[in-house]
C-alpha cells in the first residue's frame, strides 16, 4: 500500500516501551500499542501478525542438549515448521543458541486465518531459569531492526 507498511511490519519510528515480569524477573522491549498477556511463565506481546513471547523453562544443565532433546522435538511436531538454521548470535557481550524456523502464526480469532511466518527463537539463560525469546513475523517482512532492538534489550533483573 502506497505510503504504508506490510502488514507486520514494525516502522522505523515505532515507539518502544519496556515490559517487566516482576515474577519471572526479567525486561524485554516492545512495540507501542502491541497487546500485552502476561502467562504463569512468561509474556505474550503481539499486534496483528507479529509477535514476542517470553517463556522461562527450568534451566538445563545443557541449553544445547536441550533445544536438541525437548524444544526442536517439540518444534518439529508442529504443522508447518521447517527449520532454517540452527547457531550461535550474538546480543552485546553475549552469546545466545539460537534457531529460525517457518511455522504459521496461530490462528486469528476471528477470522482462523494462519499467515507464514519466520521465528528467530534465542535462548537466554539466567537465575530464574531459561528463557526462551521467540520474535515472529510474517514471511517477507523485515523486522531485522525492531527484533534486534528486542534481543538486545532482555534483561534478567
Amino acid at each position: 500500500m502506497p505510503g504504508g507498511n506490510t502488514s507486520g511490519d514494525v516502522p522505523d519510528n515505532a515507539v518502544f516501551l519496556t515490559y517487566r515480569s516482576a515474577g519471572q524477573a526479567f525486561s524485554i522491549k516492545y512495540v507501542e500499542g502491541w497487546q500485552v498477556t502476561t502467562h504463569p511463565d512468561g509474556v505474550v506481546i503481539r499486534d496483528k501478525d507479529s509477535s514476542e513471547t517470553v517463556q522461562v523453562v527450568p534451566s538445563p544443565a545443557d541449553v544445547p542438549g536441550y533445544i536438541t532433546t525437548t524444544d526442536l522435538p517439540a518444534l518439529q511436531a508442529r504443522p508447518g515448521f521447517r527449520l532454517i538454521k540452527r547457531d550461535s548470535v550474538r546480543s552485546g557481550s553475549q552469546s545466545y543458541d539460537h534457531l529460525a524456523f517457518h511455522l504459521p502464526s496461530p490462528p486469528d480469532p476471528v477470522t482462523g486465518k494462519q499467515v507464514p511466518s519466520t521465528v528467530d527463537r534465542y535462548y537466554v539463560p539466567g537465575p530464574k531459569g531459561l528463557a526462551v525469546v521467540s520474535l515472529s513475523t510474517p514471511d517477507g517482512v523485515d523486522n531485522v531492526d525492531a527484533f534486534r532492538t528486542m534481543i538486545d534489550s532482555f534483561k534478567w533483573t
